[in-house]
């Protein structure tokens, strides 16, 4: 399954700037930019399960489709960019 089942794209543009919660209490919120392909809806996002920073930055300038085995996690769009740099 792609993400042609899952996903949706809310907002125009190719990549948004995301603020995820804290992964636990007293945690930090965490900022990262997701290309529109990974949005879920208006407060979700998919999150590839690389561990090494290099494949997640991978990921996001080709803009990889989500796979099954990705995470769908909550988040806060603050902006949409029509483009990564």
């Amino acid at each position: 399954m792609g993400c042609t089942d899952r996903c949706c794209v809310l907002i125009p543009g190719v990549y948004n700037i995301v603020i995820f919660p804290p992964a636990r209490k007293g945690g930090k919120e965490t900022t990262s930019i997701v290309p529109d392909s990974w949005l879920v809806d208006a407060t979700r996002c998919a999150w590839p399960p690389y561990r090494k920073q290099a494949q997640i930055d991978e990921a996001v300038v080709k803009r990889s489709l989500p796979g099954d085995n990705w995470s769908i996690c909550n988040m806060r769009i603050v902006k949409a960019t029509g483009n990564f740099f």
